[in-house]
């Protein structure tokens, strides 16, 4: 069984299902509306827009990136995680699907074969979701556990595109 602080909380999996309580919870959190795409950072510097959080008087920070995703079925979108400032012997990175009750990833560890993170520099947890379907829509959570849960939230949208192409 897995420790109490590595199971998403009962609060947790009801924010991801109600997107309204995403505002007050972002403004509780003093978490930035502006996002923006950010690439590329060396280990030791803080991105130039962040959204920060405190958990036991410790500072960690999210780079601001686009939160709402959108693809097309059988493409390969990425919901980048980057987070900065933060010791990993001490914490656990994981991804969540609202509805589901399983991790999509622990660590570097992934549950099924279509996820992955492909960790391209230290601070990078980015979710990839191969050959994404309609059944993938929905809401996704990049959780770091410490002291307290703190979360990014994604919003996956996947459509049906036939290119098109019209057929008699």
């Amino acid at each position: 069984m897995l420790p109490l602080m590595l199971m998403p909380g009962w609060l947790s999996l009801f924010l991801l299902t109600l997107p309204q309580a995403f505002c007050a919870l972002a403004a509780t959190l003093n978490v930035s509306q502006d996002f923006h795409q950010f690439r590329g950072s060396t280990r030791t510097s803080k991105p130039p827009t962040t959204t920060t959080m405190t958990s036991g008087g410790r500072q960690f920070f999210f780079a601001d990136v686009n939160t709402k995703i959108n693809a097309k079925v059988g493409a390969k979108p990425e919901l980048p995680c980057l987070v900065y400032g933060i010791d990993l012997t001490n914490v656990v990175i994981s991804w969540w699907k609202a509805g589901e009750y399983q991790e999509l990833s622990l660590g570097l560890e992934t549950r099924q074969h279509r996820y992955y993170l492909p960790r391209k520099f230290y601070e990078d947890w980015t979710l990839v979701i191969d050959n994404v379907q309609e059944t993938d829509s929905g809401f996704y959570a990049c959780q770091i556990n410490a002291d307290s849960l703190l979360e990014k939230i994604f919003l996956l949208n996947v459509t049906y595109h036939n290119g098109g192409q019209c057929t008699l």
